[in-house]
Protein backbone atom coordinates (compact mmCIF):
# COMPACT_ATOMS: atom_id res chain seq x y z
CA UNK A 1 0.00 0.00 0.00
CA UNK A 2 2.86 2.45 1.45
CA UNK A 3 5.08 1.35 -2.31
CA UNK A 4 2.16 1.93 -4.31
CA UNK A 5 2.03 5.64 -3.04
CA UNK A 6 5.72 6.23 -3.08
CA UNK A 7 5.91 4.55 -6.45
CA UNK A 8 3.05 7.37 -8.13
CA UNK A 9 4.95 9.73 -5.94
CA UNK A 10 7.65 9.14 -8.17
CA UNK A 11 6.06 8.89 -11.62
CA UNK A 12 4.22 12.28 -10.35
CA UNK A 13 7.44 14.08 -9.66
CA UNK A 14 9.01 12.92 -12.99
CA UNK A 15 6.29 13.83 -14.96
CA UNK A 16 6.16 17.58 -12.89
CA UNK A 17 9.62 17.83 -13.25
CA UNK A 18 9.24 16.69 -17.28
CA UNK A 19 6.64 19.30 -17.85
CA UNK A 20 7.66 22.27 -16.19
CA UNK A 21 8.89 24.50 -18.98
CA UNK A 22 5.50 23.38 -20.48
CA UNK A 23 3.67 24.91 -17.53
CA UNK A 24 5.89 27.34 -16.64
CA UNK A 25 4.91 28.89 -20.29
CA UNK A 26 0.88 29.47 -19.60
CA UNK A 27 -1.26 30.89 -16.80
CA UNK A 28 -2.23 27.37 -15.17
CA UNK A 29 -1.11 26.77 -11.96
CA UNK A 30 2.33 24.81 -11.79
CA UNK A 31 2.59 21.06 -10.87
CA UNK A 32 5.53 20.86 -8.94
CA UNK A 33 7.11 17.88 -6.65
CA UNK A 34 5.98 19.93 -3.75
CA UNK A 35 2.88 20.22 -4.56
CA UNK A 36 2.96 16.50 -5.40
CA UNK A 37 4.02 15.61 -2.00
CA UNK A 38 1.73 18.16 -0.12
CA UNK A 39 -1.02 16.13 -2.08
CA UNK A 40 0.05 12.86 -1.31
CA UNK A 41 0.15 13.63 2.60
CA UNK A 42 -3.20 14.78 3.21
CA UNK A 43 -5.49 12.04 4.69
CA UNK A 44 -7.08 11.48 1.66
CA UNK A 45 -7.16 7.64 1.02
CA UNK A 46 -8.85 5.01 2.55
CA UNK A 47 -7.36 1.68 3.11
CA UNK A 48 -9.80 -1.72 2.97
CA UNK A 49 -10.06 -2.54 6.98
CA UNK A 50 -8.41 0.16 8.48
CA UNK A 51 -9.43 3.71 7.17
CA UNK A 52 -7.50 6.56 6.74
CA UNK A 53 -4.03 7.78 8.36
CA UNK A 54 -5.18 9.36 11.43
CA UNK A 55 -9.31 8.23 12.10
CA UNK A 56 -9.45 4.34 11.73
CA UNK A 57 -12.43 1.76 12.52
CA UNK A 58 -11.48 0.51 16.05
CA UNK A 59 -10.43 3.85 17.26
CA UNK A 60 -12.71 5.73 20.36
CA UNK A 61 -15.24 8.41 18.81
CA UNK A 62 -13.10 10.91 21.67
CA UNK A 63 -10.05 10.59 19.31
CA UNK A 64 -12.11 11.04 16.03
CA UNK A 65 -12.79 14.10 17.94
CA UNK A 66 -9.88 15.42 18.86
CA UNK A 67 -8.36 15.30 15.12
CA UNK A 68 -11.50 16.10 13.10
CA UNK A 69 -13.66 18.01 15.38
CA UNK A 70 -17.27 18.13 16.32
CA UNK A 71 -19.23 15.89 13.99
CA UNK A 72 -21.42 18.49 11.06
CA UNK A 73 -24.49 16.21 12.47
CA UNK A 74 -23.94 12.98 15.07
CA UNK A 75 -27.10 11.05 16.56
CA UNK A 76 -27.71 7.95 17.90
CA UNK A 77 -29.33 5.33 16.40
CA UNK A 78 -30.75 1.55 16.59
CA UNK A 79 -32.10 1.07 13.02
CA UNK A 80 -28.52 0.75 12.18
CA UNK A 81 -27.55 -1.84 14.97
CA UNK A 82 -25.18 0.93 16.00
CA UNK A 83 -25.39 3.39 18.69
CA UNK A 84 -23.52 6.43 17.13
CA UNK A 85 -23.16 7.69 13.77
CA UNK A 86 -20.85 11.55 13.17
CA UNK A 87 -21.11 12.89 9.55
CA UNK A 88 -18.36 14.97 8.37
CA UNK A 89 -18.93 17.11 5.04
CA UNK A 90 -15.76 17.91 3.74
CA UNK A 91 -14.64 18.52 -0.10
CA UNK A 92 -17.88 17.66 -2.04
CA UNK A 93 -18.37 14.42 -0.04
CA UNK A 94 -19.70 13.02 3.26
CA UNK A 95 -17.88 10.55 5.67
CA UNK A 96 -19.83 9.12 8.57
CA UNK A 97 -18.87 6.82 11.30
CA UNK A 98 -20.61 4.56 13.15
CA UNK A 99 -20.24 2.71 16.23
CA UNK A 100 -20.52 2.23 19.98
CA UNK A 101 -17.49 3.33 21.39
CA UNK A 102 -15.59 2.69 19.12
CA UNK A 103 -15.31 3.21 15.03
CA UNK A 104 -16.93 0.26 13.43
CA UNK A 105 -17.56 1.37 10.21
CA UNK A 106 -16.39 4.65 8.11
CA UNK A 107 -18.34 5.22 4.79
CA UNK A 108 -17.29 8.18 2.30
CA UNK A 109 -20.00 9.34 -0.25
CA UNK A 110 -19.01 11.36 -2.65
CA UNK A 111 -19.02 12.53 -6.91
CA UNK A 112 -16.52 12.18 -9.26
CA UNK A 113 -14.51 15.87 -8.04
CA UNK A 114 -14.17 14.04 -4.77
CA UNK A 115 -10.65 14.09 -4.28
CA UNK A 116 -11.06 10.61 -1.73
CA UNK A 117 -10.18 7.58 -2.95
CA UNK A 118 -8.96 4.11 -1.81
CA UNK A 119 -5.14 3.77 -1.14
CA UNK A 120 -5.26 1.08 -4.59
CA UNK A 121 -6.76 3.90 -6.46
CA UNK A 122 -10.38 3.27 -6.53
CA UNK A 123 -12.00 6.32 -6.89
CA UNK A 124 -15.57 8.18 -7.09
CA UNK A 125 -17.43 8.19 -10.79
CA UNK A 126 -15.39 4.39 -11.32
CA UNK A 127 -17.26 1.76 -13.05
CA UNK A 128 -17.49 -1.43 -11.19
CA UNK A 129 -15.21 -3.14 -13.82
CA UNK A 130 -12.75 -0.93 -13.09
CA UNK A 131 -12.88 -1.33 -9.52
CA UNK A 132 -13.00 -5.12 -10.12
CA UNK A 133 -9.68 -4.63 -12.14
CA UNK A 134 -8.43 -3.39 -8.85
CA UNK A 135 -9.69 -5.39 -6.40
CA UNK A 136 -10.76 -8.59 -8.30
CA UNK A 137 -13.66 -10.36 -8.45
CA UNK A 138 -16.05 -9.68 -5.35
CA UNK A 139 -16.70 -11.97 -2.50
CA UNK A 140 -20.02 -10.98 -2.44
CA UNK A 141 -22.87 -9.40 -4.26
CA UNK A 142 -21.69 -9.86 -7.97
CA UNK A 143 -24.88 -7.36 -9.36
CA UNK A 144 -22.50 -5.16 -10.39
CA UNK A 145 -24.41 -1.70 -7.97
CA UNK A 146 -22.44 -3.28 -4.81
CA UNK A 147 -19.17 -5.00 -4.62
CA UNK A 148 -18.26 -6.48 -1.31
CA UNK A 149 -14.90 -7.90 0.09
CA UNK A 150 -15.35 -9.10 4.05
CA UNK A 151 -12.20 -10.68 3.79
CA UNK A 152 -10.03 -6.76 3.09
CA UNK A 153 -12.64 -5.07 4.66
CA UNK A 154 -14.07 -2.94 1.92
CA UNK A 155 -17.16 -2.69 0.12
CA UNK A 156 -18.76 -0.43 -2.84
CA UNK A 157 -21.95 0.85 -4.17
CA UNK A 158 -22.57 2.22 -7.35
CA UNK A 159 -25.27 4.36 -8.75
CA UNK A 160 -25.56 5.55 -12.82
CA UNK A 161 -22.54 3.37 -13.58
CA UNK A 162 -20.32 5.36 -10.99
CA UNK A 163 -19.13 4.39 -7.95
CA UNK A 164 -21.09 6.19 -5.38
CA UNK A 165 -19.87 5.34 -1.76
CA UNK A 166 -16.91 3.66 -0.12
CA UNK A 167 -16.89 1.80 3.04
CA UNK A 168 -14.11 0.22 5.17
CA UNK A 169 -14.57 -2.24 8.76
CA UNK A 170 -12.62 -4.55 10.31
CA UNK A 171 -12.16 -7.33 7.87
CA UNK A 172 -13.46 -11.10 8.38
CA UNK A 173 -11.08 -14.16 8.45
Amino acid sequence: MLTNKIRIAACLIITASATQSVVAQSDTPRITPETIVRYLSQDLFLSPGVGFKQVQVGQPFARVAQVWGTPSKGFESSETGNKVVWLYLARNSSISLTGGSNVKTIRIEGSFNSPFASSEGAHFGMTPHQVISIYGRPEENEDLTHLSYPSKGIEFSFEHGGLKWMRVFPPKS
